[in-house]
């Protein structure tokens, strides 16, 4: 099966600080478009797994007088326990991505590669906690491990997920991100 889909931050709220620095903005957040195509998709396989393509569009103020651009491509695998574990699923991704930085300077494209590895319990159909350990390579390094409450009311998502970087280049403290979503 393939899935056309699309993802709009409406909202980017930033807050950061540093020994130096303070500073808070809220803005429109970034835009992606892209396809998921899903190979084994009769209903009861419990291993699926399929390629993903996205290209993230220059929609995104949080970056005063920059606007990113970027593509992604990867591979994604899911894994469902059987009957009586049905609420066990555990899921990868590995992909590779291209950003640059549209405006006055110098674009400065880099390239980035990602893993994740993660489970989701779900023991409502409604309610998960999802575990992910996060591993990105590139410009700003990671390994961080993310976690994720997800709730479904109606045809409502929401998530709440924390990051936490715990080796590498890159140095916040923790993310924290909230997310609304509507289904049609």
């Amino acid at each position: 099966s393939t899935e056309l889909f699309g993802h709009l931050e409406a909202v980017q709220f930033t807050y950061v600080q540093n020994a130096s620095l303070k500073g808070t903005s809220l803005t429109l957040g970034h835009m992606t478009a892209g396809v998921t195509h899903t190979f084994d998709a009769e209903r009861e396989a419990h291993l699926r797994h399929g390629v993903s393509a996205r290209a993230l569009l220059p929609t995104s103020f949080g970056i005063p007088g920059v606007h990113l651009v970027g593509a992604e491509i990867g591979h994604v695998g899911s894994w469902r326990a059987p009957r009586d574990w049905q609420w066990l699923e555990v899921h990868s991704y590995l992909g590779a991505n291209l950003t640059a930085g549209l405006g006055a300077g110098p674009a400065l494209p880099f390239a980035t590669g990602t893993l994740v590895l993660g489970a989701q319990l779900s023991p409502f159909d409604w309610a998960a906690l999802v575990v992910d350990l996060d591993a990105r390579i590139g410009p700003r390094s990671a390994l961080a491990p993310a976690f994720a409450l997800r709730a479904r009311i109606f045809r409502v998502n929401v998530e709440l997920a924390a990051t936490l970087p715990l080796l590498g280049s890159d140095r916040h403290d923790l993310v924290v991100g909230l997310r609304v979503a509507y289904g049609f």
